[in-house]
């Protein structure tokens, strides 16, 4: 995998102030950002699957349920689950892509880099498809999605809050003298 430009073959423990700096203030953004997504959850469905089958089937009101569930859950058409689908399949692979390689940039090993992308990617489509099964196959898919936003949350947190620490707490190591015959 190519290196990003600004920072070449250098670890993230030995780029350029500048470089730490606007590298840190993007993945600060990014995470200021992912955390007002889990609040946008939290606000639309908390935290439990009776909220995730409610907001995807929509609620029917039952004695047990409380009216203004009834009011606030329509069952999800098919057009708002393509919108949903389309626009986060396109913004969270970006976002995991950028992220990805910044992680690249990490002492780990690359096995571990591995997992934690094909977590990343497999907790994307947990979370990108877990709708429509929710909607059409099972509420048992409200599992699924929590399992998806649980691992997408760990991962994500992983892929910035690493790189954000080897630049600023790793110091690097001395650089490999030259010789004449190299």
């Amino acid at each position: 995998m190519t290196q990003f430009r600004m920072f070449g073959d250098v670890p993230l423990s030995r780029a350029s102030f500048s470089s730490k700096m606007i590298v840190s203030l993007f993945l600060l953004s990014l995470l200021m950002a992912y955390g007002v997504g889990i609040l946008n959850i939290w606000d639309k469905t908390g935290f439990t699957s009776q909220t995730k089958i409610w907001r995807y089937r929509g609620a029917e009101a039952t004695a047990d349920q409380a009216n203004e569930a009834a009011e606030l859950y329509f069952p999800r058409s098919r057009s708002e689950l393509i919108e949903l689908t389309h626009d986060h399949t396109f913004d969270m692979a970006m976002l995991l892509l950028m992220v990805g390689h910044l992680f690249q940039l990490t002492s780990f090993t690359e096995r571990f880099k591995q997992v934690v992308w094909l977590a990343s990617f497999g907790a994307m489509f947990l979370f990108i498809w877990s709708p429509w099964v929710i909607k059409y196959v099972s509420p048992a898919g409200a599992i699924l999605l929590i399992a998806g936003e649980i691992l997408l949350t760990l991962s994500f947190l992983t892929l910035t809050v690493v790189p954000l620490y080897e630049m600023w707490f790793v110091r690097p190591l001395p650089r490999p003298r030259r010789t004449r015959t190299e």
